[in-house]
């Protein structure tokens, strides 16, 4: 997920992790970046619209 997260940049916190088609898999994604937040490695952050947006950390995080 880290590694997709970086590609995609700054995104939606609920289309990177829904997948419509599959609850398991939207509950497996929540729980993995539940990790990544936990580790420092990604950080949620609100837009100006009142969005949850993931994003990826810099070093300064870490």
């Amino acid at each position: 997920m880290e590694d997709i997260l970086t590609k995609a940049g700054p995104t939606n916190l609920f289309r990177f992790i829904v997948n419509p088609a599959s609850f398991g898999q939207s509950v497996e994604n929540l729980y993995y970046m539940s990790f990544l937040i936990r580790d420092g490695l990604c950080a949620v952050h609100t837009s100006v619209d009142g969005e949850p947006i993931i994003c990826e950390c810099s070093g300064y995080f870490r």
